[in-house]
């Protein structure tokens, strides 16, 4: 009895022990908490509700995106089939149900190469979608489409038919991935290769026109620099010719001996003698 009346006693103690605490807490006053620092029920309901808006505003971007995807996938004329890890289709858009014949409801959870690819190129198809999956996160192209791939699927059996012609589609094939980067699935998209050579044409014919624009404007400013250039030549030549022309002209004239210098001077001209009848002497 005495052992059984001691062995609470401890519980007991703890049990006060662990109140003390709780109301230590409560008051704010352990670890050197002043009560001004305590968090009361109002602020933790504002914080709460603080995140749930902001946890609701995601929710409904994302809802926002996922259903433009959905619309830019079935807008788009290209046909455009989405594929789970397991091979299996989860996503088929309007212009692959146009191209191949086979409704979305008809494609939807089948696998893909077993059910929608011949048998001679299921093996390459499996591969192909194979090394797109298993590319690892770290890789440069990780995210980045593959070059276009030659799909053969089988088109949609007419009544009675087999099915058996086949349908060659060129697509890309890109890798759906979480956040972390782990691959979901595949995405495969049509190449159009020739819709938008036309803009594409257009696009390098405009840019190849303003680049000659552009080259002959350049031109145009460095050839005004040269006939200012060779205007201002043409001033100097001019002026020098001038200066030339004038020394040119002062050192031919002839330079008359003065008659004050005792030097003999050339008669100027000669007269006859007016009584020889005959020219006279020179004088």
């Amino acid at each position: 009895a005495a052992a059984s009346g001691a062995a609470p006693a401890p519980a007991a103690s703890t049990g006060a022990r662990g109140k003390a605490l709780a109301a230590s807490l409560a008051s704010g006053e352990a670890r050197g908490r002043s009560p001004s620092a305590q968090v009361t029920d109002a602020q933790l309901e504002a914080r709460l509700a603080t995140l749930s808006a902001k946890n609701e505003a995601i929710a409904n971007a994302l809802e926002a995106a996922g259903r433009e995807l959905q619309l830019l996938q079935e807008m788009t004329p290209c046909a455009v089939f989405s594929l789970s890890a397991l091979g299996t289709v989860v996503g088929w858009n309007r212009a692959a149900a146009e191209v191949t014949g086979w409704l979305k409801e008809d494609v939807g959870h089948r696998h893909f190469v077993e059910c929608f690819v011949p048998e001679h190129c299921q093996e390459k198809t499996a591969e192909a979608l194979e090394m797109a999956f298993s590319t690892e996160p770290a890789d440069p192209l990780a995210d980045e489409p593959t070059e276009p791939f030659e799909f053969e699927l089988a088109l949609q059996p007419a009544a009675g038919g087999t099915g058996a012609d086949g349908l060659k589609l060129s697509a890309r094939i890109g890798t759906r991935r979480d956040a972390r980067g782990d691959p979901l699935g595949l995405l495969c998209v049509q190449e159009l290769s020739g819709v938008n050579e036309p803009l594409k044409a257009a696009i390098e014919l405009q840019r190849a026109l303003d680049e000659a624009r552009g080259l002959l404007s350049s031109r145009e400013v460095e050839l005004d620099a040269l006939q200012d250039e060779l205007a201002s030549l043409r001033s100097q030549l001019l002026i020098a010719l001038d200066v030339a022309t004038s020394n040119g002209t002062a050192a031919e004239k002839p330079v008359r001996p003065s008659r004050a210098s005792g030097s003999a001077a050339e008669p100027d001209s000669v007269t006859p003698r007016p009584d020889s009848g005959i020219t006279g002497g020179i004088t």
